[in-house]
């Protein structure tokens, strides 16, 4: 198994008793690593699974990148959706839907407290 792959594992083997099983275990299924040649952060698929998000800083500079998954699976990704350093975001595009879950995103409005 990859570095990647190790990383995702051995942080839901340390998720705290109460987290195990729940959602934020369910959401690292979509966790990917970021390699570009200045460096590597972390990402999330969202979408129909061939979007990743990814902040800002992670491929600022950079003229290629890919993404590693879970399995050790690396792609390169097509070329970025959205840029934003002010809001430090990223969106990347893959040039087909990843094998992993996508993230559910919240969509409802949320209120304060909830």
């Amino acid at each position: 198994m990859k570095p990647a792959g190790l990383s995702l594992l051995l942080a839901a083997a340390m998720l705290p008793a109460q987290l195990q099983g729940g959602p934020v275990e369910e959401a690292l299924t979509s966790v990917v690593l970021v390699k570009t040649p200045n460096g590597l952060g972390t990402g999330f698929v969202v979408g129909d699974g061939s979007i990743v998000a990814t902040n800002f800083h992670v491929i600022e500079g950079a003229s290629e990148a890919a993404a590693e998954f879970a399995d050790g699976t690396k792609v390169d990704f097509e070329g970025y959706l959205v840029a934003s350093p002010g809001y430090d975001l990223a969106i990347l595009k893959l040039p087909r839907p990843a094998d992993q879950p996508p993230l559910e995103l919240q969509t409802d409005r949320l209120e304060l407290g909830t």
